[in-house]
């Protein structure tokens, strides 16, 4: 690395900010068995339904932002994915909270 350049690397302030993003992962909630094929127990979709609401609490408190859900094809991610994707679409539409 070039002086000039270590420099511009330490300085970041040189360089134009791009936008900040969050990025949050959750598992898939409790499922009926360990192999692939499992689907959400019971349990396991109260826990999807919960998460859901717990992050679109926080993201209304820190101001609000895009949501993009993005499973895995396995059953109990996708049918996690899906309850959260319903729950937050839902409470978006029912109480029109903007800037989500």
């Amino acid at each position: 690395m070039t002086e000039n350049t270590q420099a511009n690397f330490e300085n970041r302030e040189v360089y134009p900010k791009g936008r900040e993003i969050d990025l949050c992962l959750f598992r898939h909630g409790e499922a009926s068995g360990q192999d692939v094929g499992a689907e959400l127990s019971s349990k396991g979709k109260e826990q999807a339904k919960e998460a859901a609401e717990i992050f679109l609490r926080q993201i209304v408190e820190s101001g609000g932002g895009a949501i993009k859900v993005i499973s895995s094809p396995v059953p109990r991610a996708r049918q996690t994915a899906e309850i959260m994707q319903t729950v937050l679409q839902k409470e978006i539409l029912e109480n029109k909270i903007e800037g989500v």
